[in-house]
């Protein structure tokens, strides 16, 4: 079909049905991804979250794929929103608008408000009943490697980035912008709490000590091969510190879980896609569990995210 060729009455109708299509498209993805959630099938992807699997796998862009998990994880508190979103009545984009103020008790209201109203006025009404919405946080770039940041903060946070900023412009006798004490206060907790950085530290002391003391006991070297694991009776113990630096040093502080060859194939995914990339919520894991005659050796623990960890242990390896 030529578009150009149409008359005014024909377009209009064209624009009609292309419209109630976009509407049907968009409430059955909505649908598809409940089912993914609700069967955690993104995780047997290798992505230990479902924002990751529409980004990263179905290609969403990130504003429209926080605006579906929003509506779905809210639609488990009000269903009526998923439902006003599925009939047409609400688009996806003011559906997530309300999500953090439409309960169960106010949803008529507030779907009425998102069905009749413009987002302008959406967003007026949402930041008068929850001002926190109303300076949401965001990063754009401004030049090739400036962004700018906007962060809705408290007075209490306001007043305590000015004592730092006065009392780093005293210790290094200038004047210290806002940005320059954020960076350092992010950089001296990195460098003190960092998983990694403080695993590196340990070795470099347990290197020193046994060099000092001739015997001390150092974390194992740190290699990619597995050996085979030894079965002992059923017995747990807790994990030496130095095994765990060890562990964290061999896995770069992130969840190890793949995804197989054969669901990446089946999939139509590269294998690096299917590497969950988790850096947050991490559990150690025993690759042949303590009941089954595993134990605390290095070669026998590995990193995953929590989510993969209950899943492992829920299904098993996929």
């Amino acid at each position: 079909m030529q578009l150009e060729k149409l008359d005014s009455n024909s377009l209009h109708l064209e624009a009609v049905r292309a419209s109630e299509n976009y509407h049907r498209s968009e409430s059955y993805l909505l649908e598809v991804l409940c089912l993914v959630e609700d069967r955690k099938f993104h995780l047997e992807c290798g992505v230990g979250s479902i924002y990751k699997y529409c980004v990263r796998l179905l290609g969403l862009s990130k504003a429209v794929s926080y605006a579906l998990i929003a509506v779905i994880r809210k639609s488990k508190e009000v269903p009526e929103l998923k439902l006003a979103v599925q009939s047409g009545k609400v688009t996806l984009s003011k559906a997530k608008k309300i999500c953090s103020v439409v309960t169960p008790e106010n949803h008529k209201e507030w779907l009425d408000l998102a069905r009749y109203e413009t987002s302008r006025v959406i967003e007026k009404c949402v930041a008068a009943a929850n001002p926190r919405e109303a300076i949401r946080e965001s990063a754009v770039y401004k030049t090739g490697d400036r962004l700018e940041f906007k962060l809705g903060v408290s007075e209490e946070w306001l007043n305590a980035l000015t004592e730092v900023k006065d009392l780093l412009s005293q210790k290094e006798s200038t004047a210290v912008t806002s940005e320059a004490a954020l960076l350092k206060l992010m950089r001296d907790f990195i460098e003190k709490h960092d998983p990694i950085k403080k695993a590196e530290r340990a070795r470099r002391r347990a290197k020193k000590e046994s060099e000092q003391f001739p015997g001390t006991v150092v974390m194992p070297a740190i290699r990619n091969e597995r050996k085979p694991i030894q079965r002992l009776p059923l017995k747990r113990k807790t994990i030496a510190r130095a095994i765990l630096n060890a562990v964290t040093l061999r896995d770069q502080n992130r969840c190890t879980f793949k995804a197989n060859q054969a669901r990446s194939g089946y999939l139509g995914f590269s294998e690096n896609y299917m590497q969950c990339d988790q850096k947050r919520w991490l559990d150690v894991h025993h690759i042949l569990p303590i009941a089954e005659g595993g134990t605390n050796e290095f070669q026998n623990l590995t990193t995953l995210c929590r989510a993969h960890h209950q899943m492992i242990h829920r299904i098993g390896t996929v």
